[in-house]
């Protein structure tokens, strides 16, 4: 699964934008959101921000990985 992939998933299953940031979007557009962006080490990190501070933060070697569990993690029913 790509970050496209997964756009198009939330996208299809009518998931608003401001409740995730997904690259290579503004990280900065609301006060609780889910993100998965590209860490400095080369990994794909996948956490969820509340005014500023990380929690659940998961470091994943692919793409495909992340993307597979911020779909987990963000909402796991969504249709494939």
């Amino acid at each position: 699964m790509s970050i496209q992939d997964l756009k198009d998933l939330l996208n299809k299953n009518n998931i608003k934008p401001s409740a995730y940031c997904l690259p290579p979007d503004d990280y900065s557009v609301c006060d609780c959101v889910y993100y998965l962006q590209p860490a400095k080490d080369g990994r794909w990190a996948v956490f969820f921000e509340e005014r500023g501070k990380r929690s659940d933060m998961t470091y994943h070697a692919t793409e495909d990985e992340a993307c597979r569990r911020f779909k987990e993690i963000f909402y796991p029913k969504l249709a494939e």
